[in-house]
């Protein structure tokens, strides 16, 4: 098997991007070809314009000039959510998975992080739980009226 290699996308890399952001929706969610069609062209809009603006990152692994695996991190304005990062998408193509991609693309947006001073990322990766609890997350909980809590949808990692 042919080794792996990674890169951080450019804005020429932003069709690929697309179109991984598009399986990946549509193995999570069953959408009508409308919805779909909306979210592609959020994709479209909203992708170049958040590399632009320098606060979404991402990572691409290939074998072979062939794409295999992404991952997303968002870096909020210090205005929003200072020191805080999103873990958005991490997504192998099917017949990738298991064979470390999703590990050292995720060493990659953590790096990433570190270097803009983020204390914590955050994410909402539900279908990776368990990776993620070995990459050093951690479960997040809510608080409801009562004092109640229970487990969240979102996990967070601390770099310090």
């Amino acid at each position: 098997m042919e080794a792996f290699w990674y890169k951080k996308a450019e804005l020429s890399d932003i069709p690929v991007l697309v179109e991984i952001s598009m399986k990946e929706l549509l193995e999570d969610f069953h959408c009508g070809i409308a919805m779909q069609k909306k979210f592609e062209e959020h994709y479209k809009e909203a992708i170049p314009r958040l590399m632009k603006e320098k606060t979404l990152i991402s990572y691409i692994a290939y074998q072979n000039e062939i794409f295999v695996g992404m991952a997303k991190i968002y870096i909020w304005r210090e205005d929003i959510a200072k020191g805080e990062a999103t873990l958005s998408d991490v997504y192998i193509l099917p017949e990738f998975r298991g064979n470390g991609i999703f590990k050292h693309l995720f060493g990659k947006v953590v790096e990433e992080a570190r270097k803009r001073n983020c204390i914590v990322i955050k994410t909402y990766e539900k279908n990776n739980r368990e990776r993620l609890h070995k990459l050093g997350f951690e479960d997040s909980y809510d608080y409801d009226e009562e004092g109640i809590y229970g487990l969240s949808d979102e996990m967070e990692k601390f770099l310090v």
